[in-house]
């Protein structure tokens, strides 16, 4: 018991900034008109693209130990860069197949150098590799929101939504400093082998995936024969 005591205090810091986050979050949603948002859609799109990726974050800078401070800078600025490289990252993921129908494979790529950075606890590579996935899913994170908006871009959705992810890497942060030191690195591998399999397998499946194109008929094109381009005439 005495062991797991200092895990269960350091992770008293991450557990209350993921319910203060909770807290604003709801403050803010209650204080908002929030008309035409639906909230659930946007949760269960989100949830598909970012949910493990987040969650492997938080858990990785668990792990870390110390301030969680650089892995927010880090996510701070890497939201940033995704909201300014938006449209040329759009523009190159589009050349892929099929990526413009699956978020333009924000998840994917979010998952995969989230599941590296647990992958290499331990390792000298640890701190660039938790860096990298940061600033990874902060730009992912901020061009899925963007994507995935069900409303007329209401400006608190992606405040609201990055709230949300935000407390949910918490709470991961908070669950693997309680975890006794024996059984992190274990759970580390564990659950980067699972975002890795996750983001591999949907990006792939995403890639190979080969649809047969319907091209409209010529029928279709110009419309019904008795159609016109004025049809109050």
């Amino acid at each position: 018991m005495s062991r797991a005591a200092p895990g269960l205090r350091s992770a008293r810091a991450p557990l209350g900034a993921g319910i203060a986050l909770v807290l604003l979050g709801t403050g803010l949603w209650s204080l908002s008109t929030g008309a035409g948002v639906n909230w659930g859609l946007l949760a269960g799109r989100l949830a598909g693209e970012m949910l493990l990726p987040v969650l492997g974050l938080g858990f990785a800078t668990g792990l870390r130990g110390g301030s969680v401070a650089p892995v927010g800078l880090a996510l701070a600025v890497g939201a940033g860069l995704g909201t300014l490289a938006r449209a040329p990252f759009l523009a190159a993921m589009a050349l892929l197949p099929n990526a413009s129908t699956h978020a333009f494979l924000t998840g994917p790529l979010a998952g995969l150098c989230v599941g590296l950075a647990l992958f290499a606890q331990g390792t000298r590579l640890a701190a660039p590799l938790l860096a990298l996935a940061a600033l990874a899913t902060g730009a992912m994170g901020a061009i899925a929101v963007r994507l995935l908006d069900p409303s007329f871009h209401d400006p608190l959705v992606p405040v609201l939504a990055g709230l949300a992810l935000l407390a949910l890497g918490c709470a991961a942060c908070a669950l693997a400093r309680a975890l006794p030191p024996g059984a992190r690195r274990l759970a580390a591998r564990i659950l980067g082998a699972w975002v890795l399999a996750v983001a591999l397998l949907y990006g792939g499946a995403t890639l190979a995936f080969r649809g047969r194109a319907v091209l409209p008929s010529a029928a279709g094109r110009m419309g019904p024969a008795e159609s016109t381009p004025f049809p109050e005439f």
